[in-house]
């Protein structure tokens, strides 16, 4: 779980740089949703959640890559390498 929260912290460093630039980065609440799951280590719920959010907004990358880390992380590799594609 290390290694995807990690990734998770240098992804919320990158979009706090984006906004400081004044990047859109207005996401669904699905994808709030998801984050917040994940900052509190519930991830079966933060799954969920970054999956509606690409239902939503089929062109949702940074949620499709935060649920594809967390598949990889569950060792569910078929799936996340779907996600990735």
């Amino acid at each position: 779980n290390g290694q995807v929260l990690d990734t998770f912290s240098g992804l919320l460093g990158q979009l706090a740089e984006g906004m400081r630039r004044g990047a859109d980065l207005r996401l669904s609440a699905a994808a709030d949703a998801g984050d917040a799951a994940f900052r509190t280590s519930r991830f079966e719920e933060a799954m969920a959640n970054y999956r509606r959010a690409v239902e939503e907004v089929p062109s949702d990358d940074r949620s499709r890559y935060l649920l594809a880390c967390l598949l990889l992380n569950e060792g569910k590799t078929d799936e996340a390498v779907a996600e990735f594609q």
